[in-house]
């Protein structure tokens, strides 16, 4: 099947991942999505996001859907235990299959961290210690010197908080 806008470096797969669809639409692994003369459909970028999708029309009805999700649909079966989809580059407009995998909420999160998209240590607007802080406060835990609460008061933070530094609960990368 190949028509006016495909071509033969592309593989092409029918959308059969939504009962609603007429089987007509072809989604390729480079993420285009032709109709069924081939032509292939313009996608757009969400209003609330910048994920690529694109409309369908079935039955006088508009059904939209994410390009990404459509080519992981077609050509990678979703495990039951992945229920994201993830771009391993972090461009939302990159489609291709070779950068989308299955993930978890924890897969993305890590994602994220290792993108530096995340506002963890001191690029959180909200921490009231620094890194250098944080390694003082380990190293005068674990030799002793004070406990939780007297390390609080000196860091003007509560002592629940220098738990989680202890337990790195938080500030985990230090």
């Amino acid at each position: 099947m190949l028509h006016y806008g495909m071509t033969e470096k592309e593989r092409w797969k029918m959308i059969t991942s939504d009962s609603r669809l007429p089987k007509k639409y072809w989604i390729s692994d480079l993420g285009r999505v032709a109709n069924s003369y081939g032509h292939i459909m313009k996608s757009h970028k969400g209003c609330n996001n910048e994920y690529m999708n694109i409309q369908f029309s079935s039955n006088g009805k508009k059904i939209q859907k994410y390009i990404h999700r459509l080519v992981l649909q077609a050509f990678k079966p979703q495990p039951n235990d992945k229920l994201l989809s993830r771009h391993m580059d972090d461009d939302k407009s990159n489609n291709r299959l070779d950068n989308l995998k299955w993930g978890t909420h924890k897969d993305n999160g890590e994602d994220e961290v290792r993108a530096g998209k995340t506002s963890s240590g001191t690029r959180n607007i909200n921490n009231k210690l620094t890194e250098t802080q944080v390694q003082k406060i380990r190293l005068e835990y674990k030799k002793n010197i004070v406990g939780c609460s007297i390390l609080g008061k000196k860091y003007n933070v509560y002592p629940s908080t220098i738990r989680s530094i202890i337990k790195r609960k938080t500030w985990k990368y230090i």
